[in-house]
């Protein structure tokens, strides 16, 4: 299914059939719209007699920008301007490089090392946010003059038969508001955002530190408790409908008191079948959850678990 994904897009997609969504080619191929959605669904039934996930409608966006790069250019001196501009000059090319390889299948759209924007698909695009924030750190930290600069990520997931103008806007906003948005002790920036656009609208988003307390990756998190898709979605829906009580619990003064917002959600976890692995990854996301600037930030797992349940669903 990935090498056919690769030759034909989008077009081996039920959804890419639609009538709606071909009238931007003219009436001959809203006409043609019955036959090759037959014919995709073939493909998609052959597939799955063969345990072949099934193609998902939906795509990514993975965008990064170095976090105040412009401040520290300008406390440095001309020989280290100069050495920082090649440094960034060979990390675009890199990232370029690293986003086409055939395990993440990225289009990059712009890599200029301080700026980074990319399509792929959506089972890859975690795995491709990370590589390139792993690309970009260890480049940085082989340039002197910029060792100190951290870089932000936002990875936005969107329906092929939505508006590409939409998305990208999504993910503009979603990199500044992993820029802005604070930890528990006020921290910004070294962030990543991950935001879910279903074709009725936005349906999840959390902002997170890029590496947690103990050194993991966030990503590795979110797939973490997203171990398939009956348990994320179940789990997911639970911790939703209570969202209001555990935020009452989360906030309230008294630490035993907001302790029990994380043994509920230990409880739940384990009566939805997951491990005691799942459980601390959640409870682990729900601490770092990040706020708006001026927002309390608190214990918050709802937004990751939401996320996680698209991933165990579409990121196959």
């Amino acid at each position: 299914m990935e090498e056919l994904s690769t030759t034909l897009g989008t077009l081996i997609s039920p959804d890419a059939w639609e009538p709606r969504v071909l009238q931007e080619y003219g009436d001959e191929a809203g006409a043609s719209a019955s036959a090759g959605r037959q014919i995709a669904s073939q493909i998609g039934n052959l597939a799955s007699e063969h345990d072949v996930p099934e193609l998902t409608p939906y795509f990514a966006i993975v965008v990064q920008d170095l976090d105040r790069l412009g401040k520290k250019l300008g406390d440095l001196g001309l020989a280290d301007q100069r050495s920082a501009s090649r440094a960034l000059t060979e990390l675009g090319c890199a990232q370029r490089a690293l986003s086409e390889e055939p395990g993440y299948l990225g289009v990059p759209v712009f890599a200029g090392g301080d700026d980074f924007l990319a399509f792929a698909p959506a089972a890859t695009a975690l795995s491709l946010a990370a590589a390139i924030r792993e690309l970009t750190h260890a480049h940085l930290q082989n340039t002197p003059a910029l060792r100190e600069v951290t870089a932000s990520t936002a990875v936005v997931f969107s329906h092929m038969t939505s508006p590409l103008r939409e998305a990208i806007a999504t993910a503009q906003r979603a990199l500044d508001q992993a820029k802005d948005a604070e930890g528990a002790g006020r921290e910004q920036r070294d962030a990543l955002g991950v935001v879910v656009l279903r074709r009725g609208g936005e349906r999840a988003r959390t902002v997170q530190p890029w590496y947690l307390a103990e050194g993991q990756n966030t990503t590795e998190l979110l797939r973490a408790i997203a171990p398939d898709a009956q348990f994320s979605g179940r789990l997911a829906s639970h911790l939703e409908r209570d969202h209001d009580e555990l935020n009452r619990l989360a906030a309230h003064s008294d630490t035993t008191v907001r302790e029990t917002a994380r043994a509920e959600v230990r409880r739940l976890v384990t009566r939805q079948g997951g491990s005691s692995e799942v459980a601390d990854a959640v409870i682990k996301l729900g601490e770092q959850e990040r706020r708006p600037p001026g927002e309390v930030p608190r214990f918050d797992p709802v937004p990751s678990t939401l996320v996680a349940r698209f991933l165990a669903q579409e990121c196959r």
